[in-house]
């Protein structure tokens, strides 16, 4: 039957912890399960779900996921959660885009195509309905979009050649893929508590986890605030991207999909941790190394030097880097013709203020990368706790292994949160800073596109030549100061 299957599929599918921890018929007891603090290298061992049934002795049968999306209002309804058992993220649907309306994808190529031809077009010509990609091919070839220096002169100076504002689209289109990932990260919450509600709905029906109705209604709560969250998410997710369409001249109701492959890497972590959970053989020593292949959030560079990773291990050193970068702010300030000592005192306190918060970035990435192994290792740990039948009537009683597998997911969710926030806005603050000193550091449109895709770490690299991706120290594009005529940087 069908609903049997999709409960199959949920309770197989969810992150792993719908998986077994409990030997199999004819299998030898398994060992207790290591603690966080014991043998690293021991292996998991799990069961499947036809074996937890039969030795629980309940029935393979339960509330149906049609009964739960009852709770749920008409746009979770009409949303597609059906197991594969990984659900592919359902883009046309989340962006409110019928599968009947063709929908180009907004990549970062055809995002500063847009806004460039938007603002060196001049005037204010009406929003178009949709984006045609061969119009905006002429379009491109007609104001020198490939002209990468003339970028950099406008980027640097916040102006275009005619006089109008140029509005620099990365800020923005950084905000619409972070909120889509958010909306990611909520269904895929929202889908392991599904699998973690029906298999206490199971459990509680038999003799031997210890579980009552009470830790159902507990994780029934739990799915509930999960529905609503995704729903928010997903109305801050679309509110973003019909506010961001005027800005490359699109109308809102074009039909238009962020390409989330900038964030691709963050997904494929993601996602080989979920695959380590449900392996039978999987050890804790190996989950490092995959949380090691975490994006790296890339460098920041000012005269070829790296500002420091960490500001209470190198308090002296960040001292010296500030004092460049507001030097060389000054000189390329100087340089444009402006004299107004209150601009000129602002830019220092701008350049001095970012570069502190770059380095606390850094740190707040770190610091979300520990959490998130952590909050899978505890997820894994009292998974298996849960799951592994009491013994007798002096048995702890069940119920804090289930809100600790609840508060697992919930750490989960914001560690990767915290982390795609880090990492974007990072860059949002790198671009205002070079803005602010008067230099970008990169030579052609490859590498700076290249800038905004989170990449897996490749090691460190010597100061003159960063990792490929990153921003480059300008040795064969010196600093080109703004134009007289152009006013100051504007702080956003």
């Amino acid at each position: 039957m069908r609903s049997n299957a999709i409960i199959t599929g949920f309770l197989i599918g969810a992150a792993g912890l719908a998986a077994m921890a409990v030997p199999a018929t004819g299998q030898e007891p398994v060992p207790a399960v290591p603690s966080a603090t014991g043998p690293a290298d021991v292996p998991r061992h799990r069961g499947t779900l036809p074996d937890v049934g039969r030795q629980a002795g309940v029935p393979q049968h339960g509330v149906t996921i049609e009964e739960i999306r009852r709770l749920d209002d008409a746009r979770f309804a009409a949303m597609s959660l059906d197991p594969a058992p990984e659900p592919t993220f359902p883009d046309r649907e989340v962006a409110g885009l019928p599968e009947t309306v063709p929908a180009e994808s907004l990549n970062w190529k055809r995002v500063y195509a847009l806004a460039l031809v938007r603002d060196r077009a001049g005037g204010n010509p009406p929003l178009a309905g949709s984006l045609d990609s061969a119009a905006l091919a002429g379009q491109e070839r007609r104001f020198e979009i490939g002209d990468f220096a003339r970028f950099r002169r406008e980027f640097l100076a916040g102006r275009i050649d005619n006089g109008g504002a140029f509005h620099d689209p990365a800020e923005a289109y950084l905000s619409v893929l972070r909120r889509v990932q958010e909306v990611a990260s909520a269904r895929q919450q929202l889908i392991e508590l599904l699998g973690v509600t029906q298999l206490t709905q199971e459990l509680a029906q038999g003799q031997s986890f210890g579980l009552s109705q009470l830790d159902v209604d507990l994780v029934n709560s739990e799915t509930i605030e999960a529905r609503v969250r995704w729903s928010r998410r997903i109305a801050a997710y679309r509110d973003a991207l019909d506010e961001f369409k005027p800005a490359l001249g699109l109308s809102p109701h074009a039909a238009v999909i962020p390409d989330r492959g900038s964030l691709a890497a963050f997904d494929r972590v993601f996602q080989r941790a979920r695959d380590w959970n449900r392996r039978p053989d999987r050890k804790l020593a190996e989950l490092p190394r995959i949380v090691g292949e975490l994006p790296a959030l890339g460098e920041v560079f000012v005269n070829g030097r790296r500002l420091p990773a960490h500001v209470d291990q190198d308090v002296a050193r960040l001292d010296g880097v500030v004092k460049e970068a507001t030097d060389q702010a000054m000189r390329n300030h100087a340089a444009s013709g402006r004299t107004d000592p209150d601009k000129a005192v602002a830019l220092e306190l701008r350049v001095r203020r970012r570069v502190r918060r770059l380095v606390a970035l850094r740190g707040e990435y770190e610091h979300a990368r520990r959490i998130y192994e952590l909050g899978v290792r505890l997820g894994d740990q009292v998974s298996e706790r849960l799951l592994t039948p009491t013994a007798g009537a002096t048995a702890p009683p069940r119920g804090p292994s289930v809100q600790a597998v609840v508060d697992a997911l919930d750490r989960i969710r914001e560690a990767q949160d915290r982390l795609v926030a880090a990492w974007t806005d990072f860059r949002i603050e790198r671009l205002a800073f070079y803005r602010d000193l008067g230099t970008l550091p990169c030579g052609n449109w490859d590498v700076y596109l290249a800038s905004f895709t989170a990449t897996a770490p490749t090691g460190p690299a010597p100061a003159a030549s960063p990792a490929r991706g990153v921003l480059e120290p300008a040795e064969t594009a010196p600093p080109i100061a703004p134009a007289p005529a152009a006013t100051p940087p504007i702080e956003r």
